[in-house]
């Protein structure tokens, strides 16, 4: 796996990123049962990523079947978020 950042203070959305599969595989272990909190956790996760931002970074996700990045906004990463973990338990029952 490469770390796939683009700038200092930029976040890839994908597990390919070390520092961000660390982050989302933190959180998944707290998850419990399906419906148990999982939007609060997307916000968290969220918030503790905008902190690596800093005022100059961005948040950019990984086309599926190549190695492009593409910018997105806040809105998207907290859905992604949430998608991320609603696939972990779905996966993980």
């Amino acid at each position: 796996m490469k770390n796939v950042a683009r700038g200092k203070n930029d976040v890839v959305l994908s597990m390919l990123n070390h520092s961000y599969q660390a982050i989302m595989w933190s959180h998944f272990q707290k998850l419990g049962k399906k419906g148990t909190g999982e939007e609060t956790m997307a916000k968290s996760i969220l918030v503790l990523l905008k902190k690596t931002l800093g005022k100059k970074g961005n948040f950019y996700k990984k086309e599926q079947r190549t190695a492009d990045l593409y910018e997105v906004d806040e809105e998207e990463a907290l859905a992604s978020k949430y998608r991320e973990i609603q696939y972990f338990i779905y996966v993980d029952i």
